[in-house]
């Protein structure tokens, strides 16, 4: 497969591209430390793609420690008002009594009992503090993944990205890196935007100006069923876009 160089990355590009482009094409040696693409750059492209490899680097880390605090707080929550419902459960009357016969009579079966009703409530929790903790990072990264896209929008009022957007001008490459988890949330809407904003050519002319998609219709607020059942029943990475 042929490599760009960061020549060609350049040639035609605004400066925000050019930048947006050094960054995407940087890489880490093996003792980790980031490089940049064979080529020529500006040294004024070099000082703002290290800026901006910086500033993305520590956006992730900030909404990675955000999702993880409120997944956290969410399962505290909810563990919270589990135990005070448990607490409040009883063995049914009829089974007790038969346990606290069985207790004197029979304690062997009475301890073989009590092992089988421990194991099960221990079973039953176990799965709900589980089916808790996945609800509890969805609905964290429902927000983190909102709070992103709020602030993509409003530094790129011109060319918001919206739910219509990304059905009808995004192509399944570039949302497919999103659903496979092989690029952030926030590299998504990048590389959407670059992609929407990049003059297309056809038959071997230029389309011109992209249209302006600041009429696009949509939400960029999730919709009602992304925050209910359909957030657990398909993909999560699709809950937003």
């Amino acid at each position: 497969m042929a490599t760009q160089t960061q020549a060609e990355a350049d040639t035609g590009s605004t400066f925000e591209q050019q930048v947006n482009d050094t960054v995407s094409l940087m890489t880490k040696d093996e003792k980790g430390i980031y490089q940049f693409a064979e080529g020529e750059i500006p040294d004024n492209v070099r000082y703002a793609a290290n800026a901006e490899r910086r500033r993305r680097s520590t956006e992730s880390a900030l909404s990675k420690a955000r999702l993880q605090l409120k997944a956290q707080e969410e399962v505290s929550d909810k563990l919270k008002q589990k135990i005070v419902a448990s607490s409040s459960a009883s063995i049914p009357a009829e089974e007790k009594e038969q346990l606290e016969e069985l207790m004197y009579s029979d304690p062997k079966a009475w301890r073989l009992r009590m092992n089988e009703l421990e194991q099960s409530t221990t079973t039953s929790l176990n799965d709900e503090i589980s089916a808790i903790s996945s609800d509890a990072s969805q609905q964290a990264e429902l927000g983190a993944r909102q709070q992103i896209l709020d602030d993509f929008n409003a530094r790129h009022p011109d060319v918001p990205i919206t739910e219509d957007v990304v059905a009808n001008d995004v192509p399944p490459r570039i949302t497919k890196k999103l659903e496979n988890g092989e690029i952030t949330f926030a590299e998504f809407l990048r590389q959407a935007h670059d992609y929407i904003i990049t003059p297309k050519k056809v038959g071997g002319t230029s389309a011109g100006t992209p249209t302006n998609l600041g009429e696009a219709g949509g939400s960029a607020s999730p919709s009602g069923e992304a925050f209910g059942d359909s957030a657990n029943s398909e993909s999560y990475s699709n809950a937003i876009f």
